[in-house]
């Protein structure tokens, strides 16, 4: 079985030098396969199954493999595709080379997805470089009646930071509808509300610098109708909007900004297999 090292190519890449880290460099790929799917089916799927080895993108245009790969919320923010990446659809499947499995199981979910950028580099000679482009987004304040989260003292210590946490000291747990999270940087809460399903990216305009506990609940816009003989007195909590304002004393305002973009320079199709 033949292993391709990724990484090597991607090393003189002008990717490498905004969007890898050594850690998803160093991951290794046994087998790659891709080729262009023809099934004319609606739907397609990107997919790292948990505590799995393989990356599987199924039915995809490569706008979306391109925009999940960088982890960007919007897929408008990859600029310089050609048309082909977004009239053609295409299967992917990756296997991490046996060496690299603890590696890569190891990785936040967002560093996993960064592997994808090694395979574009090496099938599809893909170039890029870091800009800006201005978006539709939510800019985050601070709501007329003030903050509600609890500020985290100077002298407090975090003693067990849960293991995995994107940035060192943040202890942060999050499911559906729900953020629980101790000493959180503002960055953290972006992180966290960037995964939550919003239609438009999340910035930073509160102007704080401090950490705090927060504990927010809301009901997402796609969950099911509740049951009309559940008992009234357990309402469910209110839209991500309304619970930032009343549990946080934060606000979302939708507005326009420059956020940051992958400028492609270059890319081609990728060889059949």
């Amino acid at each position: 079985m033949l292993k391709t090292l990724f990484a090597i190519v991607l090393a003189s890449c002008p990717l490498s030098s905004f969007a890898q880290t050594t850690q998803s460099l160093s991951v290794h790929l046994d087998v790659v396969s891709i080729k262009e799917n023809h099934s004319e089916q609606e739907k397609g799927y990107l997919e790292i199954p948990p505590n799995g080895a393989r990356i599987i993108v199924r039915n995809t245009p490569m706008f979306r493999i391109i925009g999940f790969a960088f982890n960007k919320q919007r897929n408008d923010l990859i600029e310089g595709l050609p048309q082909w990446t977004r009239d053609l659809k295409w299967d992917i499947e990756a296997t991490i080379a046996e060496e690299s499995i603890p590696l890569f199981r190891a990785m936040p979910f967002e560093k996993q997805k960064e592997v994808l950028q090694q395979i574009l580099a090496g099938r599809c000679h893909f170039a890029a470089h870091p800009g800006e482009k201005e978006a539709p987004v939510f800019a985050l304040t601070i709501t007329k009646s003030g903050l509600k989260m609890r500020s985290v003292l100077a002298d407090e210590t975090n003693s067990s930071p849960k293991p995995g946490a994107p940035s060192i000291g943040w202890d942060l747990s999050q499911s559906r509808g729900k953020i629980s999270a101790r000493h959180l940087p503002l960055e953290g809460l972006i992180y966290a509300l960037s995964k939550a399903g919003l239609s438009r990216q999340v910035i930073d305009r509160t102007g704080l610098t401090g950490e705090y506990d927060i504990q927010l609940d809301w009901t997402p816009d796609d969950s099911p109708e509740q049951d009309q003989e559940a008992s009234s007195s357990e309402m469910p909590p209110p839209s991500i909007f309304t619970a930032l304002e009343e549990q946080l004393g934060l606000k979302l305002e939708a507005t326009r900004a420059l956020v940051p973009a992958v400028i492609v320079t270059h890319i081609e199709k990728p060889s059949a297999n």
